[in-house]
Protein backbone atom coordinates (compact mmCIF):
# COMPACT_ATOMS: atom_id res chain seq x y z
CA UNK A 1 0.00 0.00 0.00
CA UNK A 2 2.85 2.35 0.82
CA UNK A 3 4.34 1.65 -2.56
CA UNK A 4 0.99 2.43 -4.19
CA UNK A 5 0.75 5.76 -2.31
CA UNK A 6 4.28 6.68 -3.35
CA UNK A 7 3.44 5.84 -6.95
CA UNK A 8 0.25 7.96 -6.77
CA UNK A 9 2.18 10.88 -5.29
CA UNK A 10 4.73 10.61 -8.09
CA UNK A 11 2.05 10.52 -10.78
CA UNK A 12 0.15 13.38 -9.14
CA UNK A 13 3.36 15.46 -8.84
CA UNK A 14 4.23 14.87 -12.47
CA UNK A 15 0.75 15.77 -13.63
CA UNK A 16 0.86 18.97 -11.58
CA UNK A 17 4.32 19.89 -12.91
CA UNK A 18 3.36 19.49 -16.56
CA UNK A 19 0.69 22.23 -16.50
CA UNK A 20 3.09 24.55 -14.62
CA UNK A 21 5.80 23.92 -17.22
CA UNK A 22 3.25 24.46 -19.96
CA UNK A 23 2.11 27.69 -18.30
CA UNK A 24 5.75 28.88 -18.11
CA UNK A 25 6.26 28.09 -21.80
CA UNK A 26 3.06 29.91 -22.74
CA UNK A 27 4.09 32.90 -20.63
CA UNK A 28 7.57 32.98 -22.20
CA UNK A 29 6.05 32.66 -25.65
CA UNK A 30 3.72 35.61 -24.94
CA UNK A 31 6.62 37.71 -23.63
CA UNK A 32 8.74 36.82 -26.64
CA UNK A 33 5.90 37.71 -28.99
CA UNK A 34 5.47 41.04 -27.19
CA UNK A 35 9.20 41.78 -27.54
CA UNK A 36 9.11 40.92 -31.24
CA UNK A 37 6.15 43.27 -31.77
CA UNK A 38 7.95 46.03 -29.82
CA UNK A 39 11.09 45.55 -31.92
CA UNK A 40 9.05 45.77 -35.13
CA UNK A 41 7.42 48.99 -33.87
CA UNK A 42 10.79 50.53 -32.95
CA UNK A 43 12.29 49.51 -36.30
CA UNK A 44 9.42 51.28 -38.10
CA UNK A 45 9.89 54.37 -35.90
CA UNK A 46 13.63 54.45 -36.65
CA UNK A 47 12.96 54.16 -40.39
CA UNK A 48 10.44 57.00 -40.12
CA UNK A 49 12.96 59.21 -38.29
CA UNK A 50 15.67 58.37 -40.80
CA UNK A 51 13.36 59.31 -43.67
CA UNK A 52 12.40 62.59 -41.96
CA UNK A 53 16.04 63.42 -41.25
CA UNK A 54 17.15 62.85 -44.82
CA UNK A 55 14.15 64.74 -46.17
CA UNK A 56 15.14 67.81 -44.15
CA UNK A 57 18.82 67.35 -45.02
CA UNK A 58 18.11 67.08 -48.75
CA UNK A 59 15.76 70.07 -48.61
CA UNK A 60 18.40 72.18 -46.85
CA UNK A 61 21.08 71.01 -49.27
CA UNK A 62 18.83 71.75 -52.24
CA UNK A 63 18.04 75.25 -50.96
CA UNK A 64 21.62 76.21 -50.19
CA UNK A 65 23.59 73.97 -52.54
CA UNK A 66 25.64 72.93 -49.51
CA UNK A 67 26.05 69.55 -47.86
CA UNK A 68 26.89 71.36 -44.62
CA UNK A 69 24.63 72.99 -42.09
CA UNK A 70 25.73 76.29 -40.52
CA UNK A 71 24.21 77.04 -37.13
CA UNK A 72 24.73 79.71 -34.49
CA UNK A 73 23.79 79.73 -30.84
CA UNK A 74 23.44 83.53 -30.96
CA UNK A 75 26.37 84.12 -28.61
CA UNK A 76 29.64 85.86 -29.35
CA UNK A 77 33.16 84.84 -28.40
CA UNK A 78 36.78 84.83 -29.44
CA UNK A 79 38.25 82.11 -31.66
CA UNK A 80 39.10 79.73 -28.79
CA UNK A 81 35.60 80.05 -27.31
CA UNK A 82 33.99 79.48 -30.71
CA UNK A 83 36.23 76.50 -31.37
CA UNK A 84 35.48 74.81 -28.04
CA UNK A 85 31.75 75.57 -28.33
CA UNK A 86 31.61 73.95 -31.77
CA UNK A 87 33.65 70.95 -30.61
CA UNK A 88 31.30 70.39 -27.66
CA UNK A 89 28.37 70.43 -30.11
CA UNK A 90 30.19 67.87 -32.33
CA UNK A 91 30.68 70.47 -35.05
CA UNK A 92 33.55 72.71 -36.08
CA UNK A 93 34.29 76.29 -37.02
CA UNK A 94 33.09 76.80 -40.62
CA UNK A 95 35.44 76.18 -43.50
CA UNK A 96 33.55 76.79 -46.76
CA UNK A 97 34.84 74.50 -49.49
CA UNK A 98 32.97 76.18 -52.34
CA UNK A 99 30.83 79.19 -53.25
CA UNK A 100 27.56 77.45 -52.31
CA UNK A 101 28.83 76.75 -48.78
CA UNK A 102 30.19 80.29 -48.46
CA UNK A 103 26.78 81.68 -49.51
CA UNK A 104 24.92 79.38 -47.11
CA UNK A 105 27.14 80.54 -44.25
CA UNK A 106 26.74 84.18 -45.28
CA UNK A 107 22.92 83.81 -45.19
CA UNK A 108 23.12 82.46 -41.64
CA UNK A 109 25.24 85.45 -40.61
CA UNK A 110 22.99 87.97 -42.36
CA UNK A 111 20.05 86.88 -40.20
CA UNK A 112 22.09 88.05 -37.19
CA UNK A 113 23.88 90.95 -38.90
CA UNK A 114 27.24 89.70 -37.55
CA UNK A 115 30.53 88.24 -38.70
CA UNK A 116 31.98 84.86 -37.72
CA UNK A 117 35.31 83.06 -37.64
CA UNK A 118 36.44 80.69 -40.35
CA UNK A 119 38.64 77.71 -39.66
CA UNK A 120 41.38 76.52 -41.98
CA UNK A 121 40.94 77.92 -45.45
CA UNK A 122 40.31 75.34 -48.17
CA UNK A 123 43.06 74.96 -50.74
CA UNK A 124 40.54 74.63 -53.55
CA UNK A 125 38.35 77.63 -52.74
CA UNK A 126 38.85 81.12 -51.33
CA UNK A 127 36.86 84.31 -51.17
CA UNK A 128 39.37 86.85 -49.88
CA UNK A 129 38.45 90.52 -49.89
CA UNK A 130 40.74 92.78 -51.96
CA UNK A 131 44.08 93.24 -50.18
CA UNK A 132 43.61 90.10 -48.08
CA UNK A 133 45.03 88.02 -46.59
CA UNK A 134 46.89 90.67 -44.69
CA UNK A 135 49.30 90.30 -41.81
CA UNK A 136 50.33 93.96 -41.67
CA UNK A 137 48.59 94.52 -38.34
CA UNK A 138 50.77 91.96 -36.55
CA UNK A 139 48.27 90.36 -34.15
CA UNK A 140 46.01 89.09 -36.91
CA UNK A 141 46.17 85.34 -37.27
CA UNK A 142 42.51 84.39 -37.68
CA UNK A 143 40.06 84.68 -40.55
CA UNK A 144 36.50 86.01 -40.43
CA UNK A 145 33.72 86.10 -42.99
CA UNK A 146 31.83 89.33 -43.59
CA UNK A 147 28.06 89.05 -43.27
CA UNK A 148 27.43 91.64 -46.02
CA UNK A 149 29.39 90.21 -48.94
CA UNK A 150 30.79 86.87 -47.70
CA UNK A 151 34.36 88.09 -48.23
CA UNK A 152 37.14 86.79 -45.99
CA UNK A 153 39.35 89.08 -43.95
CA UNK A 154 42.16 88.55 -41.46
CA UNK A 155 41.37 89.54 -37.90
CA UNK A 156 42.54 89.20 -34.32
CA UNK A 157 41.68 85.87 -32.74
CA UNK A 158 40.45 87.82 -29.71
CA UNK A 159 37.71 89.67 -31.60
CA UNK A 160 34.23 88.88 -30.30
CA UNK A 161 32.35 87.36 -33.25
CA UNK A 162 29.15 85.35 -33.65
CA UNK A 163 29.77 81.73 -32.64
CA UNK A 164 28.82 79.75 -35.72
CA UNK A 165 29.43 76.05 -36.25
CA UNK A 166 29.44 73.81 -39.28
CA UNK A 167 27.89 70.36 -39.23
CA UNK A 168 28.48 67.96 -42.12
CA UNK A 169 26.04 65.21 -42.99
CA UNK A 170 27.97 63.51 -45.72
Amino acid sequence: MLLFLAFCALVLGTSLAVPQQQQKEECCHAELQSLIERQDYLTKQMKSLETAFYTVHHARSFGSGSESLFVTNGHEGNFDTANSTCAQAKGFIPSPANEAENNALMKTLQRHNKEAYLSHVSAGYSNWAPGEPSSAKGAESCVKIDDDDGKWRTTSCEEQLLITCEFSFV
